[in-house]
């Protein structure tokens, strides 16, 4: 194969339908995060944004786009807020490697990859799969519903009680599927800031404001943005920024006003923008990679992703693999540290 580097706004038609075409093939990489229209967003905003395609004979076979950083390492690109690191198409182990290698980096570094991904074996990590929570939407929303309610998910069944009690102490409760009103999204954003020094430490980036103000008015079928904002009369309460894709929708940023706290607005607001997608013919509602327990009562199913490095030059991959055998001892049997035992139980999604 042979292997070209170039930048995704330089890709042209027959690259776009090319792109368009291995990623409907998978495996694992129908999300909004692995499409061009993604990448070429991160590129805009962030110049030093790059892609690798690999070429076998006449035809395009596979995609790598990265980011690369001062450690001499790429990263996914749109790293790190990006809930799927994806290789576009499925060459073989060695012909990856082969793609880092034209990259010009010592490796290529993936934390939440799809894990039955063929180009990975012999890359991933060992004891770094993770499940991915999905609402299943396809029966329907009161057929998703009734099947998590028969568990005995507790937030999810209380939640009805806690929505009446907050339409009335705040006004009544509607869902704005998407919203294109000046400040919603800035709105989003504070909320999660003033609660997580992640946040605040991510929206320091300029660059970040950038990708997410131009994906969230994208309209492209590959990656369209979604804004559902919740409102108490014309008051907004939570807000959520996700992603449409072929396959379904992926959740990106959720945040409440924390003055509502006490009535799970999060909650009230999962189950309001699950109604609304099923409502719109949205058939996978994919609550994003992190082991947060707040999304177990919402997941009926979940896919695994795992974490590893594609070295570029093979004495390090097996200096790399040495070093993590003699130190590296996972916390948790069968998953990383910090992995939530209840979503490796539910059924895998199709």
């Amino acid at each position: 194969m042979r292997a070209l580097l170039t930048r995704p706004g330089d890709l042209g038609p027959t690259e776009e339908a090319a792109w368009r075409a291995l990623q409907r093939a998978g495996p694992g990489t129908e999300s909004p995060f692995c499409s061009l229209t993604f990448a070429r967003a991160v590129g805009r905003a962030r110049p030093g944004a790059r892609v690798v395609v690999l070429e076998d004979g006449p035809v395009t076979a596979a995609f790598l786009a990265f980011q690369p950083g001062r450690d001499g390492l790429a990263r996914p690109i749109g790293w790190p807020m990006n809930d799927l690191h994806c290789v576009v198409g499925a060459p073989p182990p060695e012909e990856l490697r082969r793609a880092v290698h034209a990259a010009g980096v010592r490796g290529w570094r993936f934390e939440h990859a799809p894990a039955a991904h063929p180009s990975l074996d012999g890359h991933r990590y060992d004891g770094t799969v993770v499940h991915v929570p999905v609402i299943d939407l396809a029966g329907g929303y009161p057929a998703w519903f009734a099947g998590v309610g028969r568990r005995g998910r507790s937030p999810i069944t209380r939640s009805p009680r806690r929505r009446a009690a907050l339409a009335r102490a705040a006004g009544e409760l509607t869902l704005e599927w998407h919203s294109s009103r000046t400040g919603d999204l800035g709105r989003l954003f504070a909320w999660k800031a003033a609660r997580y020094e992640q946040t605040r430490r991510l929206l320091a980036d300029p660059t970040v404001w950038g990708i997410v103000e131009e994906l969230s008015v994208s309209d492209d079928p590959a990656c369209r943005g979604k804004l559902s904002v919740l409102r108490a009369g014309d008051t907004p309460i939570a807000a959520d920024l996700g992603l449409l894709g072929p396959r379904g929708l992926a959740g990106w940023f959720a945040g409440y006003d924390p003055d509502h706290q006490r009535f799970s607005p999060g909650t009230i607001l999962f189950l309001a923008v699950a109604e609304a997608a099923a409502d719109q013919g949205v058939e996978r509602f994919d609550l994003g990679y992190g082991q947060h327990r707040y999304k177990v009562p919402l997941a009926s199913s979940t896919y695994p992703v795992a974490a590893g490095t594609v070295w570029a030059h093979r004495s390090e991959a097996l200096a790399r693999r040495a070093y993590r055998r003699l130190v590296y001892r996972p916390l948790h049997p069968g998953g990383p540290a910090g992995a939530v035992p209840e979503l490796a139980q539910l059924p895998t999604a199709s």
